[in-house]
């Protein structure tokens, strides 16, 4: 199956920028294969139609190029939890039912994003790959957006309970839900043989997403229940 991997580069481009969007195009998808300890900066290059200097020009080397497609990775997962730092922020957000629906929305944006959309089916393995087998880059993925995001979660979860995000059982709980994720991603091509399916597309990502949404709602409003009975009877 072919992807595309089309990076937004501006319209009015100049030569610079354009040949920087073409290393960033190559380079993700190089990097998805093989890691950077795998991928080859003239693979890179010729995959790009470029010279190998113009790796350094641009990024300062293979790993000044890893840093920056990773960073491109945590963007795009992160826009989802921005907005939900937003509405928290605004003080919008303080019901508990409405912290489960937006998790919930939440969880649907990053899954269309690292499971369903083409360019983040790429994205995905590098983020796997940082997790299990950390590089000097990590902290391009953690501190760039992936705590943030972990702690914004944290604080959608605890309302949805009515615990402190704080609590370390919140902060388990938290990723514990974030992980599945992770599931999908390891494990997308067993699911995809399993129900028959080509791709996470259309009303596939829909039937996906119907059962993630279920679990988070389960699992809170059953854990906020929990709490409820377990308070009657002190």
């Amino acid at each position: 199956m072919r992807f595309s991997t089309k990076l937004e580069v501006p319209v009015r481009a100049g030569r610079g920028e354009r040949s920087r969007g073409q290393l960033l195009e190559a380079a993700l998808v190089c990097f998805s294969h093989d890691g950077l300890e795998g991928a080859s900066v003239r693979v890179i290059a010729r995959r790009a139609g470029q010279n190998v200097a113009s790796i350094s020009y641009h990024f300062g080397g293979k790993e000044g190029l890893y840093r920056e497609v990773l960073s491109q990775a945590v963007r795009r997962v992160s826009e989802a939890a921005d907005m939900m730092r937003r509405e928290l922020g605004e003080g919008s957000v303080q019901d508990p039912d409405e912290a489960i629906e937006l998790l919930k929305r939440f969880f649907g944006s990053v899954f269309r994003v690292l499971i369903a959309d083409k360019q983040g089916i790429l994205l995905a393995p590098l983020i796997v790959r940082e997790q299990t087998r950390p590089t000097a880059a990590f902290d391009v993925i953690y501190e760039g957006g992936m705590r943030r995001t972990h702690e914004t979660v944290s604080r959608l979860v605890g309302l949805a309970i009515g615990v402190s995000a704080e609590d370390p059982v919140t902060v388990l709980r938290t990723h514990s839900l974030m992980g599945q994720f992770l599931g999908l991603i390891t494990a997308r091509e067993t699911l995809l043989r399993r129900m028959g399916w080509k791709d996470f597309s259309g009303h596939n990502a829909d039937a996906v997403m119907a059962v993630v949404e279920e679990n988070v709602s389960v699992l809170l409003r059953g854990l906020r229940q929990q709490k409820k009975k377990k308070a009657g009877k002190s």
